[in-house]
């Protein structure tokens, strides 16, 4: 389950990446994979041959995408929550970031974790205040209006905003 979870997150990494890099600074868009293919050919020609490449499609034509991508995070993020499995959780997340156990420990995955809600419920004032950082920071070239794109309907549960 894990690795199908970080599977899910690379793909749609991806595509946020490409679509991103390829998106006119007015009007931001879904532009597809099939974007990233002229400048990365043989690295899209691997990835195409992969299970990730079924789940990056047009989130407009194909919401069962998003909404089953969303599933099976939120039941990653189900195992990460569950007690039974915090050693490990702590760990994973521990090698991966390269963060302190008792750092992560102190707040990764519980009440306190302001970042990932057990069922991926976030308002759009959430993603905003980093985006305009970013922004003021000028790592982004643009403002992006979040609420434009959040669409919490996608979540396998409703969310209390």
């Amino acid at each position: 389950m894990r690795l199908r979870f970080l599977m899910a997150v690379l793909a749609l990494l991806m595509a946020v990446v490409c679509s991103y890099a390829q998106t006119n600074e007015k009007t931001a868009q879904y532009v597809g994979s099939e974007s990233c293919k002229g400048c990365h050919a043989e690295t899209y020609a691997g990835w195409k041959q992969t299970r990730m490449a079924r789940v990056v499609q047009d989130p407009k034509e194909h919401p069962e995408a998003v909404k089953a991508f969303l599933a099976d995070y939120v039941d990653g993020l189900a195992w990460f929550y569950d007690p039974a499995n915090r050693e490990k959780a702590i760990q994973l997340v521990s090698d991966f970031t390269k963060s302190s156990k008792d750092v992560l420990n102190s707040y990764f995955a519980t009440g306190r974790d302001y970042y990932r809600d057990p069922n991926a419920c976030v308002s759009a004032q959430t993603i905003q205040k980093p985006l305009d950082a970013m922004f003021e920071e000028k790592l982004i070239d643009r403002r992006i209006d979040v609420s434009k794109y959040l669409n919490v309907g996608l979540l396998p549960r409703p969310c209390a905003l």
